[in-house]
């Protein structure tokens, strides 16, 4: 059952008794402490991206693509861990429930690189940032500044 870094704020608001928080990413994992798992919401899916590359994580199942350009690949991860057995051409329904995941939950950032975009699209944007003295320059962690 994958669970990830939001889960922990929804976690330690409820274990503390707090009011409901405002609606988040997350999920609270109390149900997993109380001894009734049942309670939570195993087959969620969590979507992540990085630049052009775009997966989805639900269930049993996790599906990738490098760019949306790209054919989407299916693992049974629970059963190949290292992805190295695409399933998509013998499961296509899940394949197509994967991909309406990817298009609801990915939201284009108006600074960021968009799974749509190019590298020239991107550049664009970070022209812009410059010009505008908004560019982060990325920072290796404990490096010197």
């Amino acid at each position: 059952m994958p669970v990830w870094l939001v889960d922990l704020l929804p976690t330690l608001a409820e274990l503390a008794g707090a009011a409901p928080l405002p609606r988040t990413d997350g999920t609270s994992l109390a149900p997993l402490f109380s001894g009734v798992p049942g309670k939570f919401p195993s087959t969620r899916p969590l979507y992540r991206e990085n630049a052009r590359e775009q997966a989805v994580r639900k269930g049993p199942w996790q599906a990738y693509r490098e760019a949306p350009d790209k054919p989407m690949e299916l693992f049974l991860i629970e059963e190949d861990i290292h992805c190295e057995r695409n399933l998509a051409h013998a499961f296509p329904e899940v394949v197509a429930e994967m991909a309406l995941i990817i298009q609801r939950e990915h939201v284009d950032h108006p600074w960021c690189w968009n799974p749509g975009e190019t590298r020239e699209d991107f550049q664009r944007k970070e022209s812009l940032a410059r010009e505008l003295a908004q560019l982060q320059v990325a920072r290796q962690g404990n490096a010197d500044p």
